[in-house]
Protein backbone atom coordinates (compact mmCIF):
# COMPACT_ATOMS: atom_id res chain seq x y z
CA UNK A 1 0.00 0.00 0.00
CA UNK A 2 0.96 3.32 -1.06
CA UNK A 3 2.27 5.90 1.99
CA UNK A 4 -0.21 8.57 1.32
CA UNK A 5 -2.75 5.97 1.20
CA UNK A 6 -1.71 4.80 4.44
CA UNK A 7 -1.52 7.86 5.94
CA UNK A 8 -4.97 8.40 4.60
CA UNK A 9 -6.24 5.60 6.93
CA UNK A 10 -5.24 6.97 9.71
CA UNK A 11 -7.21 9.93 9.92
CA UNK A 12 -10.05 9.28 12.04
CA UNK A 13 -8.15 7.75 14.35
CA UNK A 14 -5.69 10.51 14.97
CA UNK A 15 -8.81 12.70 15.31
CA UNK A 16 -10.72 10.41 17.87
CA UNK A 17 -7.19 9.96 19.95
CA UNK A 18 -5.78 13.42 20.03
CA UNK A 19 -4.97 14.34 23.07
CA UNK A 20 -5.63 17.74 24.78
CA UNK A 21 -4.64 18.14 28.70
CA UNK A 22 -3.07 20.35 31.25
CA UNK A 23 0.17 19.47 32.20
CA UNK A 24 0.83 21.99 34.76
CA UNK A 25 -0.85 24.84 36.24
CA UNK A 26 1.56 27.27 38.57
CA UNK A 27 -0.53 30.01 40.71
CA UNK A 28 2.14 33.12 41.68
CA UNK A 29 0.36 35.41 44.33
CA UNK A 30 0.96 38.82 44.50
CA UNK A 31 -0.07 41.73 47.19
CA UNK A 32 -3.15 42.24 45.26
CA UNK A 33 -3.34 39.76 42.02
CA UNK A 34 -2.64 36.23 41.28
CA UNK A 35 -0.63 35.10 37.79
CA UNK A 36 -1.86 31.75 36.91
CA UNK A 37 0.31 29.85 34.16
CA UNK A 38 -1.51 26.93 32.48
CA UNK A 39 0.55 24.72 30.28
CA UNK A 40 -1.49 23.11 27.63
CA UNK A 41 -0.18 19.55 26.33
CA UNK A 42 -1.53 18.42 22.55
CA UNK A 43 -0.79 15.33 21.66
CA UNK A 44 -1.05 12.45 18.13
CA UNK A 45 -0.22 9.84 19.32
CA UNK A 46 -1.02 8.23 15.86
CA UNK A 47 1.04 8.01 12.92
CA UNK A 48 -1.08 9.95 11.27
CA UNK A 49 0.47 13.29 9.51
CA UNK A 50 -1.89 16.50 8.66
CA UNK A 51 -2.96 17.87 11.43
CA UNK A 52 -2.67 21.61 12.30
CA UNK A 53 -3.43 23.44 15.42
CA UNK A 54 -5.42 26.75 14.62
CA UNK A 55 -6.49 27.87 17.77
CA UNK A 56 -7.45 27.43 21.48
CA UNK A 57 -10.45 28.97 23.42
CA UNK A 58 -10.79 27.90 27.07
CA UNK A 59 -12.37 28.74 30.48
CA UNK A 60 -11.10 28.37 33.30
CA UNK A 61 -13.92 27.55 36.11
CA UNK A 62 -14.09 27.11 39.80
CA UNK A 63 -17.00 25.84 41.82
CA UNK A 64 -18.38 28.52 44.19
CA UNK A 65 -21.12 26.50 46.14
CA UNK A 66 -23.66 25.14 43.69
CA UNK A 67 -22.78 27.35 41.25
CA UNK A 68 -19.36 27.62 38.98
CA UNK A 69 -17.88 30.62 38.49
CA UNK A 70 -15.63 31.85 35.21
CA UNK A 71 -12.55 33.07 36.91
CA UNK A 72 -11.08 33.34 33.17
CA UNK A 73 -11.35 33.58 29.26
CA UNK A 74 -8.66 32.95 27.42
CA UNK A 75 -7.28 32.25 23.27
CA UNK A 76 -4.50 31.76 21.43
CA UNK A 77 -4.19 31.89 18.12
CA UNK A 78 -1.31 30.74 15.27
CA UNK A 79 -1.21 33.00 12.04
CA UNK A 80 0.05 29.92 10.69
CA UNK A 81 -1.63 26.64 11.52
CA UNK A 82 1.22 24.59 13.39
CA UNK A 83 1.59 21.04 12.23
CA UNK A 84 1.19 18.60 14.95
CA UNK A 85 3.45 15.44 13.59
CA UNK A 86 2.87 11.49 13.87
CA UNK A 87 3.24 10.24 17.39
CA UNK A 88 4.41 13.86 18.23
CA UNK A 89 2.88 16.55 20.70
CA UNK A 90 2.64 20.77 20.89
CA UNK A 91 3.02 22.19 23.93
CA UNK A 92 0.92 26.08 24.53
CA UNK A 93 1.84 28.61 27.93
CA UNK A 94 -1.15 30.47 28.23
CA UNK A 95 -1.14 33.07 31.42
CA UNK A 96 -3.45 35.35 33.41
CA UNK A 97 -3.63 37.71 35.76
CA UNK A 98 -6.04 38.03 38.55
CA UNK A 99 -6.83 41.13 40.19
CA UNK A 100 -9.77 43.21 41.97
CA UNK A 101 -12.95 41.71 42.25
CA UNK A 102 -11.79 38.57 40.33
CA UNK A 103 -8.62 37.88 42.64
CA UNK A 104 -10.83 38.95 46.15
CA UNK A 105 -13.28 35.86 44.53
CA UNK A 106 -10.53 33.78 44.05
CA UNK A 107 -9.06 34.16 47.43
CA UNK A 108 -11.95 34.02 48.99
CA UNK A 109 -12.52 30.12 47.54
CA UNK A 110 -8.57 29.60 47.91
CA UNK A 111 -9.40 30.42 51.97
CA UNK A 112 -12.74 28.27 52.30
CA UNK A 113 -10.42 25.31 50.49
CA UNK A 114 -7.59 25.62 52.69
CA UNK A 115 -5.47 26.59 49.54
CA UNK A 116 -6.89 23.39 47.47
CA UNK A 117 -8.78 24.17 44.23
CA UNK A 118 -10.32 22.05 41.99
CA UNK A 119 -10.36 23.82 38.55
CA UNK A 120 -12.34 22.77 35.64
CA UNK A 121 -10.57 24.01 31.75
CA UNK A 122 -12.90 24.08 29.38
CA UNK A 123 -12.69 24.88 25.84
CA UNK A 124 -12.43 24.12 22.53
CA UNK A 125 -9.14 22.88 20.01
CA UNK A 126 -9.69 24.57 16.40
CA UNK A 127 -7.91 22.25 14.11
CA UNK A 128 -6.74 22.55 10.26
CA UNK A 129 -7.46 19.14 8.91
CA UNK A 130 -8.01 17.64 5.29
CA UNK A 131 -11.76 18.14 5.99
CA UNK A 132 -11.31 21.94 6.66
CA UNK A 133 -11.11 23.19 9.95
CA UNK A 134 -12.79 21.16 13.11
CA UNK A 135 -13.66 21.73 16.73
CA UNK A 136 -12.39 19.57 19.03
CA UNK A 137 -14.38 20.16 22.31
CA UNK A 138 -12.65 19.42 25.88
CA UNK A 139 -12.84 19.83 29.62
CA UNK A 140 -10.46 18.84 31.45
CA UNK A 141 -10.27 18.95 35.65
CA UNK A 142 -6.84 20.04 37.53
CA UNK A 143 -6.18 20.48 41.29
CA UNK A 144 -4.04 22.88 42.59
CA UNK A 145 -2.91 23.69 46.14
CA UNK A 146 -1.78 26.93 47.49
CA UNK A 147 0.03 27.69 50.91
Amino acid sequence: MLPSTMNYLQYYSALENLVVKVSSMVITSGSSNVTVSIRFYIGNPTPYLGIRFVTLAYQALLPNGTDTLVIWVGAESSQHPSLISANSSLTLNEDFVMSGLRWQQYDQLSRVGNGILNWTIRGSLGLDTRDGELAHQFEIPFTTTHQ
